[in-house]
């Protein structure tokens, strides 16, 4: 079984970035101790998710579980589904193959009852994570080709469409097919150019490096 860690990465580095921002958080935290129950709230604690999955995994899932439970308590299904993807993130960082899968699948039939296209495409990406994970290559692609056509209808995700590329290029590698992950490759780092992201750049120059050595 392939670790998760890398595909993983390349898909939520924003998230990592936002976790290294303490004052942020700080900053939600007496935002949240202040708000009433109800949608904001939901969107308070799904921030501080994010900005503590890559620091205390475990304060994290409790954040998860309470937005679950709020979501529930005031009927909002956006935020119910939005909760089960981020457990999905969760059981995803811990390799719980089988829980995460159970997450994401959960959150991708609310959202398409809900119309949260974006979460949706998360939660597929995550599935095709961990297709990746189990080598089911094949059908990792299958996955990640939904997500592009959602990445690129308006508006276009550019930074999204670049990650899939990466991902793409990596699944592509295991597979021996060099000359489609160089593509892969040179289409990401195009994209990260042109946007200006050279955390997610030097990751995909990584990808490159190993495909012109292979």
């Amino acid at each position: 079984m392939k670790s998760l860690s890398f595909c993983f990465v390349l898909l939520c580095i924003p998230l990592i970035a936002n976790s290294q921002e303490n004052p942020k958080r700080d900053s939600l935290l007496q935002v949240y101790k202040d708000q009433p129950d109800g949608i904001e709230k939901v969107n308070t604690i799904n921030a501080l998710f994010n900005a503590t999955m890559y620091q205390d995994t475990e304060l994290a899932k409790r954040y998860a579980d309470e937005m679950l439970s709020l979501s529930k308590t005031i009927k909002y299904d956006k935020g119910v589904a939005l909760s089960l993807y981020q457990l999905g993130v969760y059981h995803t960082n811990l390799n719980n193959i089988d829980s995460a899968k159970t997450y994401y699948q959960q959150s991708i039939k609310l959202q398409e009852q809900v119309g949260d296209k974006k979460t949706e495409a998360n939660a597929i990406d995550g599935l095709a994570i961990l297709e990746y994970s189990q080598g089911n290559y094949e059908k990792a692609l299958e996955l990640l080709e939904k997500t592009m056509v959602f990445y690129k209808t308006a508006p276009m995700d550019s930074s999204s469409i670049a990650s899939t590329h990466s991902f793409r290029a990596s699944i592509f590698i295991n597979q021996g097919k060099y000359n489609i992950a160089l593509n892969e490759c040179m289409a990401a780092l195009n994209i990260y150019n042109q946007i200006d992201d050279e955390i997610r750049k030097a990751d995909a120059l990584g990808v490159l490096a190993y495909v012109e050595t292979s």
